[in-house]
């Protein structure tokens, strides 16, 4: 299973350094951006702030190419892609 972060989460774990956190919450399952999250970042990085760095670095985050027919919608924070052989 993967999670996707949407930049609040992301962004809110790396404020307080705790990005990596979410590895140990989520152990058997990928930790995911979207490429609009990675662009929000991006933006967030060049008008100074150095919060996305923190996520930048993660060698546990994957950026995903998200299609609609494979998303099940969960709470607003985070969405959950399911893959068939985890079920």
């Amino acid at each position: 299973m993967s999670i996707i972060l949407d930049c609040d989460i992301a962004s809110t774990f790396a404020k307080i350094d705790r990005i990596a956190l979410l590895k140990k919450i989520f152990p058997k399952s990928d930790i995911c951006i979207t490429s609009s999250v990675y662009i929000e970042l991006l933006r967030a990085r060049r008008i100074g702030f150095s919060f996305p760095d923190k996520i930048f670095e993660l060698d546990i985050l994957r950026d995903i190419e998200v299609k609609d027919n494979t998303i099940i919608k969960g709470k607003e924070e985070i969405l959950e892609i399911f893959d068939a052989e985890d079920k």
